[in-house]
């Protein structure tokens, strides 16, 4: 993980094991259905130019401060909450729509984990892409393990 390699800070590594995870999760996924996997196989490299411009926008701003690889982290799970919500309701797969289930838990786990992290340091982490209400609604959550 990028930002674990600037400031050597657990909760970058843990999340970054949970992504790997989550990362076999969807290859599963990928290989039950015959398709191809679109992942790089370089760390910070993306076939995708959106993603790729994401990822750099995203290092760059890591590179500014502890303060601010933490509201990278809290961004990067607040757009994926946001992107499983959409996915959720594009499918009627039993077993996609379980898989992104999970990987949703998952995310808001981080997400109140860097929101933790940033409240413990004076600051607050303002939604992107989630609405207002849905981001509270994931702090009064409770982390737990994903079922």
């Amino acid at each position: 993980n990028y930002a674990h390699g600037l400031y050597g800070m657990q909760i970058f590594s843990n999340i970054s094991n949970s992504e790997q995870i989550h990362m076999d999760k969807m290859l599963e996924l990928l290989t039950s259905y015959n398709l191809s996997d679109p992942a790089h196989s370089d760390v910070g490299v993306f076939n995708n130019p959106e993603l790729q411009a994401l990822y750099n926008t995203l290092a760059a701003q890591c590179d500014i401060s502890l303060l601010e690889a933490l509201k990278v982290g809290a961004t990067i799970e607040d757009l994926d909450i946001y992107d499983l919500d959409e996915a959720i309701i594009t499918t009627s797969r039993a077993d996609i729509i379980e898989a992104y289930t999970l990987l949703k838990c998952g995310s808001e786990n981080h997400m109140r984990a860097f929101s933790k992290q940033l409240n413990n340091r004076g600051e607050t982490y303002t939604p992107q892409y989630i609405n207002q209400n849905a981001y509270d609604a994931i702090l009064l959550g409770v982390n737990g393990p994903c079922q």
